[in-house]
């Protein structure tokens, strides 16, 4: 017979050294990377849509229309812009002068992003306003 044999030892696994992480870990940086993405391109689709309205327009209507704020209805693939009509314009003249000038717009969005698809693009025409007031209390 030979020598006994010494028991076998259990190997290690690399799995045994592993520290569980948390799954939410790496999920809130691709959250925080997907939300200042989305901003980026709603900051880009507002400044070039204000570019647009007051260069490349000659509707007399969207003269003095502002871009005022532009935000994802309800993703990225769909873009609502708002705007502020000037006291003289008629806010429905705004609205139809904003249709007709859709398909242009979105094909300077189109030549100006670097994306696969363009957003669609929808309009939310708020009549002026009173001026805002001045918050800050005097001393």
């Amino acid at each position: 017979m030979g020598m006994p044999r010494e028991p076998r030892r259990r190997s290690r696994r690399i799995t045994d050294h592993l520290v569980e992480v948390d799954a939410d870990f790496f999920s809130h940086s691709a959250d925080r990377a997907r939300e200042r993405k989305l901003r980026q391109l709603c900051d880009e689709v507002q400044r070039l849509s204000a570019l647009f309205l007051a260069g490349e327009v000659r509707e007399e209507v969207l003269q003095d229309v502002m871009v005022l704020h532009t935000h994802p209805a309800p993703d990225a693939s769909r873009l609502e812009l708002v705007l502020a009509a000037p006291s003289h314009v008629d806010v429905d003249a705004v609205r139809a002068a904003l249709e007709r000038i859709r398909g242009p717009l979105r094909h300077v969005l189109a030549t100006s992003l670097h994306r696969k698809r363009v957003p669609e693009l929808t309009f939310t025409v708020v009549p002026p306003g009173p001026a805002p007031l001045d918050l800050e209390e005097e001393p």
